[in-house]
C-alpha cells in the first residue's frame, strides 16, 4: 500500500468522521501526488529509491478496476500487468541506473523485475570508463547463472557459439557490444574481466577492434586480431586518424591497406591543420596524392590554416605526377562528389569560405597567391542567390576583412566581366551587396552595419530589420529605423514574437505600423513563449490560427493549450491529441488534460 502524502495524512487526520474511510484518504493522496505518474526511467534520473518504490506501490491502486472508475489514462497501469512495456521500461530504467553509476537503484530494479532480461551491452552503454568496473562486477554477482570458470589464456576469444550451454542463463546476456565499449574507455582490465569470466560468449571483435583504433590504442587492437577480429575493412578508421591527426594509428592501418584504396585521407589531415599527418601521407604516396593536394588547398584555406596551406601549394608547384590509374579514379569522383563535400579546387568559393571564417591572414594569402580571379561572382551563384566575399565576411562580423577588402586596388562587376587592377571612381574593392548589410544586421553585427552605411553604397533591403528583430538584437532595430530609410516587414514582429523578444515586439509595435500576422502568435505557442502569446493576444488584433494549440501540444506546452482554449475561438485540430498521445513519454500531462 503507498503511504499517504503528508498534507492527506494530517487533514484526515483532523476530521475525526473520516477516520473510517482510510480507502478515500489513499484515493485522494494518489490523485494529488503528481510524483507517481512520472515514467520509472524518468524517475531514476532522480536517484531516489524511496521515490521509485512509491510509484511501484501505486500501481496496485491502478491495476485494480475497482479502485478507479473514472477511466484516466496513466502508464502505471502497465507497469505491473504488460509484460513488453515492463521490459521496456526495465531495459531503459537499468540503462539510467548504471550511467549514474548507482548500484543500490539497479538493484532495487534487478529485484522487481526478476522476469526481464538484462542485456548487458545495452546496460553498459553509457557508463562512463570509470565506472565500468564497477558496473560489471555488479551485474556478474547479481547473475544468478554464472558460467563455470575456467583456467583461459588472456585474450582467448571464441567465436559465435550457438550450441546451448551447460549452465543457461535467461536472464542475463553478455557478449555483443559489451568489448566494443570497454575498448572505447580504453580499459583493459574490463577487457581481461570479460574474457576471464564469460570466455564463451560472442564478442563483436571488428567493432570493437575499431573503437580500440578510434581512441588510438595499437596494442588493444593488435590483441583483438590476434585472437580472431579482422582487420578493419572500411576507411572510415583511417579517415578518423587522418582527421583527428593520429599518425601512428594511420601509418599502422596503412601497412595493411594499399594507399590507392584510401581515398581523402590529405584532405581529412590538411581540414583540421595536422601538417605532420599531410607531410607523412605526401611523402609515402609516391606523389599519388597530387589530386587530393589541389582539393585540399580549398579546405585548408576555409579552416584557416595557412601553414598547411603554403605546404600544399608548393607542393602542387612542384609535381609532375599524373593523374590516377583508371581503376582508382571512379573511386575519386565517388568521394569528391559524396564523403566529403568541402573537397573542391581553388576558386571564389575558397575566397568566400576563409573570409566568412574572418581568416584575414589566409584572405591576404589567397589574394596574392592567386590574385583577382578568386573574386569572379560568376562562380558565386547560390541557390539564385549572388554571395561574395565580402557579404560573407560582413555577415559573420569580420570588420578587418570587410576593410582589406575594400582597401584592394581593384574593380569587379557584380556580374565578373570586368576584372582589372583599378581604383575606381566610385567605389572601391571586390564586389559587395545589400546582402552585406542584411546579415550584418540579422547577427547583430552593429559596427559592421554602421561602417557599411558610412563607407559603401549598396545599403540593405527590409530583410535587415526584419532578421534583426527576429533575432533579439533591440539596438539594432532602433539603429536601423533612425538611420536609415529601408524599414521592415510584418516579417519583424512574426520573427521576433516567434523567438521571445517580447521587448523588440513591444518596440515594433509601438514604433512602426507594419504590424504582424497571425505567424507571431502561433510562433509564439509553438515555441513555449506563454508571456508573448498573452501580450499578443491582449493587445494586437491579428489572433492566431489552429497551428498555434497544435504547436503547441506537440511541444508539451499545456499552459499554452490551456490558455488558447481558455481565451481564443480558433480551437485545434486532430493533430493536437495526435501529436500528444505520440509523444506521450515527454507529454504526459498534456495527453491526460485532453482525456
Amino acid at each position: 500500500m503507498v503511504s499517504l502524502l503528508l498534507a492527506v495524512d494530517l487533514l484526515f487526520r483532523s476530521k475525526p468522521e473520516l477516520t473510517s474511510l482510510a480507502h478515500v484518504a489513499t484515493t485522494v493522496s494518489v490523485f494529488l501526488d503528481s510524483s507517481v505518474e512520472l515514467p520509472l526511467n524518468e524517475a531514476c534520473k532522480l536517484e531516489s529509491v524511496e521515490l521509485l518504490q512509491r510509484i511501484w506501490d501505486s500501481c496496485e491502486i491502478c491495476t485494480n478496476n475497482g479502485n478507479i472508475s473514472d477511466g484516466r489514462w496513466t502508464l502505471r497501469r502497465y507497469l505491473r500487468s504488460d509484460p513488453h512495456y515492463r521490459q521496456f521500461i526495465f531495459s531503459d530504467s537499468l540503462n539510467e541506473a548504471m550511467y549514474r553509476g548507482n548500484l543500490e537503484i539497479g538493484k532495487w530494479l534487478l529485484d522487481h523485475f526478476k522476469e526481464c532480461r538484462v542485456e548487458v551491452d545495452r546496460a553498459l552503454g553509457d557508463v562512463p570508463g570509470e565506472n565500468m568496473m564497477k558496473i560489471l562486477q555488479f551485474l556478474h554477482e547479481n547473475n544468478t547463472n554464472r558460467p563455470r570458470r575456467r583456467r583461459i589464456h588472456y585474450f582467448n576469444f571464441n567465436e559465435p557459439n550457438n550450441e546451448p550451454s551447460e549452465r543457461p542463463n535467461p536472464r542475463m546476456k553478455w557478449g555483443g557490444f559489451t568489448m566494443v565499449y570497454a575498448a572505447q574507455s580504453r580499459r583493459h582490465d574490463a577487457v581481461w574481466w570479460l574474457n576471464h569470466h564469460y570466455p564463451d560468449v560472442w564478442y563483436n571483435l571488428e567493432v570493437a577492434t575499431e573503437a580500440a583504433l578510434r581512441h588510438g590504442d595499437i596494442h588493444l587492437a593488435e590483441q583483438f586480431i590476434e585472437n580472431g577480429s579482422n582487420w578493419p575493412t572500411e576507411g572510415n578508421v583511417a579517415d578518423e586518424a587522418a582527421e583527428k591527426g593520429n599518425l601512428p594509428v594511420l601509418q599502422w592501418l596503412l601497412k595493411q591497406v594499399e594507399f590507392e584504396e584510401v581515398v581523402g585521407l590529405v584532405v581529412k589531415a590538411a581540414g583540421n591543420g595536422h601538417l605532420q599527418v599531410v607531410r607523412w601521407l605526401n611523402d609515402h604516396s609516391g606523389g599519388q596524392r597530387i589530386d587530393e593536394v589541389r582539393f585540399a588547398i580549398h579546405t585548408t584555406a576555409i579552416h584557416g590554416h595557412l601553414h598547411v596551406a603554403k605546404f600544399l601549394r608548393e607542393k602542387e608547384k612542384k609535381s609532375t605526377s599524373r593523374p590516377r590509374s583508371s581503376a582508382v579514379q571512379p573511386r575519386v569522383a565517388a568521394w569528391e562528389h559524396g564523403t566529403w563535400r568541402e573537397a573542391a579546387v581553388v576558386s571564389a568559393q575558397t575566397m568566400i569560405g576563409a573570409a566568412r571564417n574572418g581568416h584575414l591572414d589566409v584572405v591576404k594569402w589567397l589574394y596574392s597567391e592567386y590574385g583577382v580571379d578568386l573574386f569572379d561572382s560568376k562562380t558565386k551563384i547560390k541557390n539564385g542567390v549572388l554571395v561574395t566575399a565580402m557579404d560573407a565576411a560582413a555577415g559573420n562580423g569580420h570588420l578587418d576583412v570587410l576593410k582589406y577588402f575594400h582597401g584592394l586596388d581593384i574593380t569587379t562587376s557584380l556580374n565578373g566581366n570586368a576584372r582589372k587592377r583599378k581604383r575606381p571612381s566610385n567605389q572601391t574593392g571586390p564586389p559587395c551587396s545589400q546582402k552585406a548589410m542584411d546579415k550584418a544586421a540579422a547577427n547583430g553585427s552593429l559596427n559592421v552595419v554602421q561602417w557599411l552605411h558610412q563607407n559603401r553604397q549598396e545599403g540593405c533591403s527590409t530583410d535587415a530589420m526584419d532578421a534583426a528583430a527576429t533575432g533579439g538584437h533591440l539596438e539594432m532595430v532602433k539603429w536601423l529605423h533612425n538611420e536609415r530609410s529601408e524599414g521592415c516587414t510584418s516579417a519583424a514582429m512574426d520573427g521576433a514574437a516567434t523567438n521571445g523578444h517580447l521587448e523588440v515586439v513591444k518596440w515594433l509595435h509601438n514604433n512602426v505600423n507594419v504590424g504582424c500576422t497571425t505567424e507571431a502568435m502561433d510562433g509564439a505557442a509553438a515555441n513555449g513563449h506563454l508571456g508573448i502569446a498573452k501580450w499578443l493576444h491582449s493587445n494586437r488584433s491579428e489572433g492566431c490560427t489552429t497551428k498555434a494549440m497544435d504547436s503547441a501540444a506537440a511541444r508539451g506546452s499545456l499552459g499554452i493549450v490551456k490558455r488558447l482554449h481558455s481565451n481564443r475561438d480558433e480551437g485545434c485540430t486532430p493533430v493536437a491529441l495526435a501529436c500528444a498521445v505520440r509523444e506521450r513519454k515527454r507529454h504526459l500531462k498534456v495527453a491526460q488534460w485532453w482525456n
